[in-house]
């Protein structure tokens, strides 16, 4: 968990393991019950909750620094 606010992908972490990323999908939602994307969101969000509870930063700001590096 420690990588969540890095840009990453359930492709790009398959390939460091070796695995496919279908293969490495249905480990992770037997493992956590739930799936990859969902995940690294609710680590991103509670970082991003924290951080606008005890920062100055902005929101643009705080994106950024819980790796939402696409403003769209």
């Amino acid at each position: 968990a420690k990588h969540y606010r890095e840009d990453i992908s359930l492709t790009s972490i398959a390939f460091k393991f070796g695995l496919g990323k279908y293969s490495l999908s249905r480990i992770f939602s037997n493992l956590l019950k739930c799936n990859f994307t969902y995940y690294v969101n609710s680590l991103r969000i509670s970082y991003a909750h924290y951080l606008l509870l005890s920062t100055d930063l902005n929101v643009l700001e705080i994106g950024t620094e819980c790796g939402y590096h696409n403003q769209q």
